[in-house]
């Protein structure tokens, strides 16, 4: 831009007015401008994606000096508040040639090739050599310890590349390759941690079956119990009841067998006394009957006489039917006595 010259010489950015590239930037539109006397460099703010393969790819060594090669995918973009400074600082100056619209579009894809060679490309490799060279060679193999690899590269990647104005969107490592000689038994070696690793989780779930199997038991079992115990407390409840019920129905019968035993005793007294009564009727009549016995043979002076008399009584029917009959065997002993 035509203007006076800047106050400081040795600045990468002037003020407003001053002959040089400005502080502020523009956005996206036609502006009318004469290119002799200001000139307006197309910069693509959009986000831009570098491969890193081929002859962008990565190699650095490990720890114990073999060589690994790394293969990656870097997403960025210009800060826009920085893209002056940044457009200074990192593109050639013999990128601007003359001001022509064919000119001024390969400048835009020239300042993206610049940032990438200068930028992005040293400080993933720098990265990767820092942080790779912490790790063994068989480490890379390991899913972990990839995963920790590629986080802190990305770490590094946005820490390191937002002090140069350009912000890191995402830094994805895509293939780790150690060298040929040491992948097959390093490989063997990680399918062999990684078999380890499933007969361990294998073992860890049958144990947690297991487990789980002697809880739903212990769950079933509790379940049982309590239902046991609520069926021995149902049965003792009913146990209480048939007791009561039981109780009342022997206090009931046997008030009823007191009540029989009143009403027998009662009873028994009733015979007792009517037996009493007849016992001393019979005794009275019989008393009555020796006092007319004793009367009658106190009359014929002793019983002897007494009892023969009434022998007599009761013979002297029939002697006079015998005397009366002359047709008698009996007779026959008067005939002869007369004889």
């Amino acid at each position: 831009m035509s203007g006076r010259l800047p106050k400081n010489p040795n600045v990468f950015l002037v003020d407003k007015g001053e002959r040089g590239v400005q502080k502020e930037t523009i956005g996206a539109g036609d502006y009318y401008v004469n290119p002799y006397v200001q000139r307006i460099i197309p910069v693509d703010m959009r986000a831009h994606k570098l491969e890193m393969v081929g002859a962008n790819g990565i190699s650095f060594p490990s720890s114990d000096g073999f060589t690994i090669t790394m293969d990656g995918t870097v997403e960025w973009y210009i800060d826009r508040k920085r893209a002056p400074r940044v457009f200074v600082e990192y593109v050639d100056a013999n990128v601007l040639g003359r001001p022509t619209r064919e000119r001024l579009r390969q400048v835009s894809k020239d300042v993206i090739h610049n940032i990438v060679d200068k930028i992005i490309l040293p400080y993933a490799r720098a990265i990767s050599r820092i942080e790779g060279s912490e790790y063994l060679a068989r480490d890379f193999i390991s899913g972990k310890t990839r995963q920790k690899f590629q986080d802190d590269f990305l770490k590094g990647m946005q820490h390191y590349c937002s002090t140069r104005g350009i912000i890191i969107k995402s830094a994805l490592v895509k293939n780790v390759v150690p060298p040929a000689g040491i992948v097959k038994p390093i490989m063997q070696t990680e399918i062999a941690i990684r078999q380890r690793e499933k007969y361990k989780q294998q073992m860890e779930r049958e144990k947690q079956q297991k487990r789980l199997s002697i809880e739903k038991t212990l769950q079933s079992r509790a379940s049982k119990l309590k239902q046991a115990q609520a069926d021995v407390s149902v049965s003792i409840t009913n146990a209480k009841k048939d007791k009561e019920v039981a109780i009342i129905n022997a206090k009931k019968k046997l008030q009823y067998a007191l009540l029989q035993l009143e009403a027998a005793k009662n009873q028994a007294s009733i015979i007792l006394a009517n037996g009493k009564a007849k016992a001393d009727v019979i005794r009275l009549r019989n008393k009555a009957n020796a006092q007319g016995l004793k009367e009658a043979a106190s009359a014929f002076g002793n019983g002897q006489a007494y009892v023969r008399y009434l022998l007599y009584q009761k013979l002297a029917p029939s002697f006079r039917y015998i005397l009366s009959n002359t047709d008698g065997p009996f007779l026959n002993i008067f005939k002869e006595l007369t004889k």
